[in-house]
């Protein structure tokens, strides 16, 4: 296995763990919130990526369990996105130019799914 490769492993297992840890921290904290406090829980309050976002920003800053547990799995969700930026900087710092246009183009066209999917 050489250099290049390792590294590209290493960052792509920093970026799926630190998401993996973030997700847990967010879903168990909501949990505890939602049984501690007694919550009820509440539809989807809106529709949209950036509404969905916003809500769950204000949730975490409220520590509600509604917002603690949306904001879980909104990063969850995230993953393979964030795994795919990792990629692609690692494929920039190898000079991997074909591997870094092909991820970037899905990255376009993901978040032009996401942004259009949901507005």
């Amino acid at each position: 296995m050489s250099r290049d490769s390792s590294e590209s492993g290493t960052l792509t297992v920093a970026v799926i763990g630190g998401g993996v840890a973030i997700t847990v921290l967010l879903l168990a904290s909501g949990l505890a919130a939602f049984f501690v406090v007694g919550a009820r829980p509440g539809p989807v309050r809106g529709k949209g990526f950036l509404v969905v976002l916003s809500q769950a920003i204000d949730g975490i800053l409220c520590l509600s369990a509604h917002g603690l547990i949306e904001a879980g799995l909104l990063v969850l969700l995230l993953m393979p996105l964030a795994r795919l930026v990792a990629g692609i900087v690692q494929s920039t710092r190898c000079g991997d130019w074909r591997f870094m246009i092909v991820g970037a183009l899905v990255v376009v066209l993901l978040v032009t799914g996401i942004v259009l999917g949901t507005g």
